[in-house]
């Protein structure tokens, strides 16, 4: 047991193997009006290597497609990237898998989804670990609208109760 302060803050520079334990922290705020306690167990893990770290994951749309990249490092303990779409009517659901590259310098992957339905579409990474388990990247939403397309009525006004529409697409 070791009193370590009654400061609001306590910061450890280092630490070291016989420092690992389970940490009892007791919270007392206006002379008991407020108590707590806190447990924390430092095992001395601080330094693990993150599997992999998202840099960014976005999207844009072109041509009626909506175009997904992504840029990852550290991510030598990826196995591979399943990208996910759900629109407002159904549950997330795969449209590719991408084996990761495995390499810890700044890598840029690219998914096309050619058919995004009309109107909102979520999309996401299920980013799966080379030891099984797997994590989620933040969603991002990505809206397919309709563009404009010209088209022609005529005659004008309508003469024997045929009208005629031609669109230039």
């Amino acid at each position: 047991s070791t009193f370590m302060g009654a400061a609001p803050a306590l910061t450890i520079a280092s630490v070291l193997p016989s420092d690992t334990g389970i940490y009892i922290c007791y919270l007392n705020v206006n002379q008991g009006c407020i108590k707590r306690k806190y447990l924390y167990h430092l095992n001395g893990s601080c330094y693990i290597i993150l599997p992999v770290n998202l840099k960014e994951f976005k999207g844009k749309q072109e041509n009626n497609q909506h175009i997904l990249y992504w840029k990852t490092s550290q991510e030598q303990e990826v196995e591979k990237y399943i990208v996910e779409r759900q629109t407002v009517s159904a549950a997330f659901t795969k449209l590719a898998a991408i084996a990761a590259k495995g390499i810890n310098s700044l890598q840029t992957y690219t998914y096309t989804d050619a058919q995004p339905e009309m109107g909102n579409n979520f999309y996401r990474l299920k980013i799966f670990h080379k030891n099984g388990a797997f994590s989620y990247s933040n969603t991002i939403l990505m809206q397919r609208k309709v563009t404009a397309f010209d088209f022609t009525v005529y005659p004008n006004p309508v003469t024997s109760n045929r009208l005629t529409v031609t669109s230039a697409r």
